[in-house]
Parts: structure tokens; sequence; C-alpha cells
């Protein structure tokens, strides 16, 4: 418990400084109900909230999304309907952020790995893992060299990108990760969350949870595995 406090309180003080990027200092004490020399304090670091404070603001920020708020400014739809998500997928303050998020959201989930499929999901999976305190396993689309052993599944993907592609996960990764979370920066017809499903479900595993920062459409849903206790989506896009 003594752990737990602790890290809330450095969790805390990290999410702060990564939403001072996206939020002025009055604007972010505004949405916290602080006072504005309050949060100064906290980011700088020259004092530190309580434990109950920590606990209150880490539920607040739980609740208000901000990683939303950031991401509906940054996200663009063009016209093929196709949403760019590079302002925000390799802008490492606002992960940092949405790892803080994922792990509020399954740090009671018992979760023994977090699982993605290469390669834009890989930086935000790698921090949630880094959070949680677990590994990161990635199901990369080409085999290393070696004497490695993987399982391995191969997916067909609709238009406009049509193509099959192999995944492969190594073997060792998955020793004694039985309740995995998958992590991606967007799902929408739901052949990556099936890949690794098949993995998993090879591997002796579970996906008992599932963060993403947007989700386009409903299509996605029918490949849900019912082994999965719950779904955190950031935002939802119909296009």
């Amino acid at each position: 418990m003594a752990r737990r406090r602790a890290v809330n309180r450095c969790l805390l003080i990290s999410y702060l400084r990564c939403a001072r990027r996206f939020f002025s200092n009055r604007k972010l004490a505004e949405i916290l109900g602080l006072p504005e020399p309050v949060l100064s304090r906290y980011v700088t670091g020259r004092s530190l909230p309580n434990e109950k404070n920590s606990e209150m603001l880490l539920e607040k920020l739980r609740r208000l999304k901000l990683v939303r708020r950031v991401l509906e400014e940054r996200i663009e739809i063009g016209r093929d309907k196709l949403v760019n998500m590079h302002r925000v997928i390799f802008d490492t303050l606002f992960l940092r952020m949405a790892s803080i998020d994922a792990y509020l959201e399954y740090r009671d989930a018992k979760i023994d790995g977090v699982v993605t499929a290469a390669v834009n999901g890989v930086p935000l999976a790698t921090l949630v893992a880094e959070t949680l305190r677990t590994d990161v396993c990635i199901a990369k689309r080409e085999r290393d060299a070696g004497e490695i052993e993987y399982y391995s599944v191969d997916v067909t993907y609709p238009p406009p990108s049509p193509r099959t592609v192999s995944f492969h996960l190594p073997k060792r990764l998955m020793a004694n990760k039985k309740r995995v979370l998958v992590v991606d920066d967007l799902i929408s017809s739901g052949k990556t969350l099936d890949a690794l499903a098949r993995l998993m479900y090879k591997a002796g595993s579970r996906i008992v949870g599932l963060y993403t920062l947007v989700a386009v459409g409903d299509e996605w849903k029918d490949k849900v595995p019912s082994s999965l206790e719950k779904i955190v989506i950031i935002k939802s896009v119909v296009v």
C-alpha cells in the first residue's frame, strides 16, 4: 500500500508536467479545481500533494480524460476518410499522459503482459507496460534471424488497403503471460485485434483488456474476444 501511494504521487506529478504542454497553467488549474499557485508548486516539485489529494486528483484525471481533449484537437480526418494521428502517436508527452490514463484504468486488473502489433502502437504500448510494471510483447510482421520459435497468424485486410500480412510473436515472450492487455493507437476493422486474439489463444493467454486511442466505426466490435473484461476507448470516430 505504501508503494502504491508513492507511485500515485509520482504519476500525478508526471501527468501534470506533461499536461502543461497542452494546457496553460490557469486552464489546468481551473479543470482540476486547484488554486493556480498550488498547481505550480506541484509541477515544479516545490511541494507534493498528500496521499488523499494524490488519489483524488488521479481519479479526477481518469474521469476527465484530458487525453481526449488533446486528441480532438490534433487528429485529422482526410477526404479519403482515413484518420491521421501522426501529431499524437509519436508525441512522447502525450503518450506519457495516455500511459498513466491506461494505468489508472487497469491497475487493479492483474495485467501480466501488454500486447500490441507493429508498428504505430509500439511507443504507447511500451509506456503502458512500463507504467504497469510488466513486459511489452510485440507481434511483428517479420521473423528475426536466429533460432527463435514463434506463434504466427495470417491476416487479410480489406480495402482501402487490401493486403495479407503475417504476424509473428516470439514464444518466449508469452511465458507466464496469462492476463494480457492489448494496447493500440487505432482500431477500425478489428482485423489486428482478431490476429492478436488468435496469437494469445495459441500462447494459452487471455486478452482481458483493450486500450486504444481511437476507434473508427463499429466493425471492430465483431472481433472482440469473449475473454475481454474491459474496453477503454479514448475517442470514437464515425467516418
